[in-house]
């Protein structure tokens, strides 16, 4: 549903988006972390534990969460 909730989680304070679906890319000014498998996904929370990153990061975004959901639902299944 293309309602602008990317590009309004975008504008929160200092946000990274952890990206399950393409597109996130095309928003200027925006880091974003493209994830396409769930090892992925648990290497950029362990990367967020870092004191460095840390700083960089107020606001975390997972777009889209029912995407994440199935990616991990396969990988604990398989």
């Amino acid at each position: 549903m293309k309602v602008g909730k990317t590009t309004l989680c975008s504008k929160f304070p200092k946000a990274l988006i952890l990206a399950f679906e393409a597109g996130t890319n095309t928003l200027p000014g925006v880091y974003s972390q493209p994830i396409t498998k769930w090892s992925e996904f648990k290497e950029a929370l362990r990367d967020l534990k870092k004191a460095e990153v840390k700083a960089m990061f107020s606001t975390i975004v997972i777009d889209t969460l029912d995407v994440a959901q199935a990616m991990c639902e396969k990988y604990i299944c398989n």
